[in-house]
C-alpha cells in the first residue's frame, strides 16, 4: 500500500517536472487557445490513468492519486483541461475494471472536477486556493471510502499523508 501510494507520489513528481518543463511559458495564464488547453487537459488525463494503473487494489477498489492532475488541469488550464483530463480518467477507470467502485469513483472525481472549476477559476494560478483544492479532493476521496465494507483507517492515514504531500510539493515546484 506504502510502496504503490509513493510510486504515484515519484510518478506525479516526474509528470510535473516534465508538464512545467513543456509548458513554462504559458503555465502563468489561462487563456491559451482552446486546442492547447485541451492538449494541457490530455496530458493531465493520461497522467490520472498512469497513476490508476499503477495503485493499488483494496476491496475492489483502485487506490491513487488521480485527483491531483484533475486539480493541476483546473489551475492551469482552465474547464476546458479539466474536462478533458476528466473525460480521459473517467475512460481509463472503467476500462481497466468497471464495477461499483469504478461508478463511486466516477462520481467523487467528477465532484472534484467541479469544484476545482469553481474555486481554482480566474485568470492566474492560485497555490492557496489549490491546496484548499487538494484538502477539499481528501476529503472527497474519505467520504467515497466509506462507501467500502471495511474502513481503513491506516490507508486513509497514508492516502493522506502522501496526497498532500504530493500536492503540496507539486504547487511549491512551479
Amino acid at each position: 500500500m506504502l510502496k504503490e501510494l509513493f510510486l504515484n507520489l515519484t510518478i506525479l513528481i516526474t509528470f510535473n517536472y516534465l508538464f512545467t518543463l513543456l509548458f513554462k511559458e504559458t503555465l502563468s495564464h489561462k487563456e491559451d487557445r482552446p486546442v492547447f488547453q485541451l492538449f494541457k487537459g490530455a496530458a493531465c488525463g493520461l497522467l490520472g490513468v498512469f497513476l490508476i494503473v499503477f495503485g493499488f487494489s483494496y476491496s475492489h477498489s483502485i487506490i491513487d492519486l488521480r485527483n491531483i492532475p484533475i486539480i493541476i488541469a483546473a489551475l492551469y488550464g482552465g474547464w476546458v483541461s479539466t474536462a478533458a483530463a476528466f473525460a480521459i480518467i473517467v475512460a481509463g477507470r472503467m476500462l481497466i475494471s468497471f464495477n461499483i467502485s469504478a461508478i463511486y469513483s466516477t462520481a467523487a472525481v467528477g465532484v472534484i472536477a467541479l469544484i476545482s472549476v469553481l474555486v481554482l477559476r480566474g485568470k492566474k494560478p492560485d497555490r492557496k486556493k489549490a491546496f484548499v483544492m487538494l484538502l477539499l479532493s481528501n476529503v472527497i476521496f474519505t467520504i467515497t471510502m466509506l462507501f467500502l465494507p471495511k474502513q481503513p483507517v491506516q490507508l486513509l492515514v497514508c492516502y493522506w499523508l502522501i496526497s498532500t504531500l504530493g500536492g503540496g510539493a507539486v504547487s511549491l515546484l512551479n
